[in-house]
């Protein structure tokens, strides 16, 4: 009997705190504050249950109430909780269970770089069984100009910034000897396909596809790509992974706080 009642209040204590989740995530920019009435509408619960668990959040410093309009926001305790979330999910531990389920479905190579003076240093690389010899490892540089994680970095950066990066590589096969009119011409062609597909590499038989992960600010401040040999598949057949990666790129975006305050508004 007492295994049975200590089995129906815990549930009743789970079912408490997954609707405590479910109050603190309605509110937003555009419903900073939220009366009972309106937060019981749209959590479908009765009023009674919302006050009791409005009343227990604002007792444990995740809500207040606005004396002036009687009604509920975020405290200041749910700000510092985000802070340290933010301050924690750097862009490593961002990316990697996402990079992950990429390498898992594609059964490729999966690598995180970034932009640093001029060149691009991998700072994620999950190779695949069947990984090429010349997939890169964690720290790793490469010229920019000459692979495809480069050219998405540099297609979203300014021009100083671009006229600052060598474009003379030891590769004959990378077109970095580009006119500066057809360089614009590229990176305008990447910033609105979102992605690019580059057989031009360190080294030949090598294709890659890149797509930006932006911060929570928006800006471009790594790629992720997929690294695999011509002959496996070919660049037309590698062309199905592109809306992979696109995805991988927006997902860890999303984990880095890219795109919240937009959807709020």
């Amino acid at each position: 009997m007492e295994n049975a009642i200590s089995l129906v209040q815990g549930k009743v204590r789970l079912s408490s705190m997954a609707n405590a989740a479910r109050l603190l995530k309605i509110f937003s920019d555009d419903r900073a504050e939220l009366g009972i009435s309106e937060a019981a509408r749209m959590l479908n619960l009765s009023k009674s249950t919302v006050y009791r668990i409005a009343d227990t959040l604002t007792d444990s410093g995740m809500l207040e109430r606005n004396p002036a309009t009687a009604k509920y926001r975020l405290a200041l305790d749910v700000f510092e909780l985000g802070f340290l979330v933010r301050r924690k999910m750097d862009l490593f531990t961002a990316a990697k269970p996402v990079l992950i389920n990429l390498r898992e479905k594609i059964n490729e190579s999966v690598h995180l770089a970034i932009l640093d003076f001029g060149s691009i240093v991998y700072i994620s690389s999950l190779q695949c069984g069947d990984s090429i010899q010349s997939a890169p490892d964690v720290g790793i540089r490469k010229h920019a100009f000459s692979c495809a994680e480069g050219k998405v970095l540099l297609a979203f950066q300014s021009d100083e910034i671009i006229e600052r990066t060598p474009k003379s590589v030891a590769s004959a096969s990378c077109d970095a000897s580009k006119t500066t009119a057809a360089w614009d011409q590229r990176f305008s062609a990447i910033r609105t396909a979102g992605y690019l597909i580059d057989d031009v590499e360190n080294e030949t038989g090598v294709i890659s596809i890149a797509a930006p992960v932006k911060d929570h600010t928006g800006k471009v401040i790594a790629a992720a790509c997929v690294i695999g040999p011509a002959q496996r598949p070919g660049k037309n057949a590698l062309k199905i992974f592109a809306p992979d990666v696109v995805r991988t790129a927006d997902a860890i975006s999303t984990r880095l706080g890219y795109g919240k305050n937009q959807e709020s508004r």
